[in-house]
């Protein structure tokens, strides 16, 4: 398993074979290890239902045992399946349970020892409690399961920890993260040879090249590496990274090639059932039409997103759809519906403000109004009938880098704008200025200083 992984083809006999006997002659301790390697094989592989299912008979097993060690397993294989079906709620009792149930190791057994179950199991709480919205408790975690996989000197436990490490800083944006734990996993798999962690490592890495100018390379490597988890049949996680693929492949101007590998990925989370991050996929590619300018479809897309993460609880992807569907209305000149559609779901964080993602609400919330808001009270000061915005002419000594600004200054009532221009996206503002019958000068003379 070392050498091929838990989803390589041989595995799945290897281990039919060995619970056939196991059951044949009675060896219930020597049934457990076996059930995890099953259920390992079948999540791996994006074969939800057969995982979850393995769960439960695994912890029925376990009822009214007081060993502590198979029920902290049972408890971690059932959290794991439910979180990848997309069920957030449910899944974390069992995974707390397993931290609860913490004890010295005293088993041989890696998937028997209460250690490597309490690391594993801390990481999947991790990232469970960062889709529910509560970063800053999953980033406790995250440190506390990658101490105690290091502290097991067990290299397997060890990369099992930081491949999830990989996927949690992916998931919640983190760059910087995501490329100290990518570069330990790589060196930690090319010494002990794990084919499976190599070509995850090689994934993330690209994820991160992804971010830098150069995203092209990004993508090359994520490919690579995606066609050797393919290889080894590992294709649990094949949805959510062709949904990183398909973004930047519409960054890099191909929208039609995002698109597809967005149904693609959408078509395989149904097959699968591995529905983790269905809402994102769904929201991805409402950004990818709102580019191509299908704003009705962009918009379904992007409500069936917030309909999949409000279903699964899931805070951090559906904060994620309304600041999409928040920009989509803005654009329409919707400023009070993208308000209100934002405004409790960023409200309802109690935590993570310094993270990306409440970061960007929170400007978006606040450029909604703000110019208006001005406006309307330097009208009442001055008891004019209507803010001094209305039929303004609006000069700006820098260019805007998006037509966000441009919208805010028409809604306060902008009739005309002079700008430098030489935006790279020129074209967005000039189509809006275009949507709203606004006059647009461009100088060409920038003379903007920080």
């Amino acid at each position: 398993m070392a050498e091929k992984g838990w989803t390589a083809p041989e595995t799945r006999p290897c281990y039919d074979r060995a619970r056939e006997l196991c059951e044949r002659i009675g060896d219930t301790e020597g049934l457990y290890p076996v059930l995890y390697g099953q259920f390992s094989h079948h999540l791996s592989r994006g074969e939800a239902d057969a995982a979850h299912g393995l769960a439960l008979q695994t912890l029925q097993l376990t009822e009214g045992s007081g060993d502590a060690a198979l029920r902290s397993m049972a408890h971690s294989m059932l959290g794991m399946s439910l979180f990848s079906r997309g069920e957030l709620g449910p899944a974390l009792p069992h995974l707390r349970t397993v931290l609860s149930l913490h004890q010295p190791d005293s088993r041989s057994h890696t998937f028997l020892s209460p250690g490597h179950n309490v690391a594993i199991a801390s990481m999947w709480l991790a990232l469970t409690l960062g889709l529910l919205g509560h970063p800053a408790q999953a980033s406790l975690h995250v440190g506390a399961g990658l101490r105690t996989a290091r502290e097991l000197s067990n290299p397997h436990t060890l990369a099992h920890a930081l491949a999830l490490a990989c996927r949690y800083h992916s998931a919640l944006g983190d760059t910087e993260a995501l490329d100290r734990a990518t570069e330990e996993l790589a060196a930690l798999a090319a010494e002990h040879r794990f084919p499976f962690y190599v070509a995850a490592a090689q994934i993330y890495r690209g994820w991160v090249l992804s971010a830098a100018p150069d995203s092209a390379r990004g993508i090359e490597i994520m490919r690579e590496g995606m066609a050797d988890f393919t290889d080894l049949g590992a294709t649990a996680l094949r949805p959510y990274f062709w949904g990183r693929i398909a973004v930047l492949s519409a960054a890099a101007g191909s929208a039609r090639d995002g698109l597809d590998l967005l149904d693609e990925a959408l078509e395989q989370v149904d097959q699968s059932g591995q529905r983790w991050c269905e809402a994102e996929l769904h929201r991805s590619k409402g950004e990818l039409l709102s580019g191509v300018a299908d704003a009705p479809q962009a918009e379904s897309c992007l409500q069936r997103s917030l309909v999949t993460a409000r279903r699964q609880g899931a805070r951090l992807w559906e904060l994620r759809a309304a600041c999409s569907l928040g920009r989509l209305w803005r654009d329409q000149g919707k400023h009070d519906d993208a308000r209100d559609l934002l405004a409790p779901i960023h409200g309802g964080f109690a935590e993570g403000f310094d993270t990306p993602d409440l970061k960007e609400a929170k400007v978006l919330l606040d450029a909604a109004r703000i110019a208006a808001r001005k406006a309307e009270d330097a009208a009442k000061e001055l008891g004019l009938p209507s803010p001094l915005t209305k039929g303004s002419v609006v000069a700006s000594d820098a260019f805007f880098p998006f037509a966000d600004g441009l919208l805010v200054a028409i809604e306060a009532g902008a009739t005309a704008v002079i700008q430098p221009g030489g935006s790279m996206r020129d074209d967005e503002v000039i189509k809006a200025a275009d949507d709203h019958n606004v006059a647009m000068v461009f100088t060409g003379t920038r003379h903007f200083r920080h």
